[in-house]
């Protein structure tokens, strides 16, 4: 559960990251499609 809670806050952050640099829902989907999949789900 603590694990869950910190992926949630970084991921938060780094939309807002993300979203601050292109400004759209659409690349930043593609964003965190790609960076999870590269990662995985251990």
């Amino acid at each position: 559960m603590s694990r869950w809670s910190r992926d949630t806050e970084s991921v938060r952050l780094e939309m807002a990251e993300i979203r601050g640099e292109h400004g759209d829902d659409a690349d930043l989907i593609e964003h965190l499609a790609r960076r999870w999949g590269m990662e995985g789900s251990a």
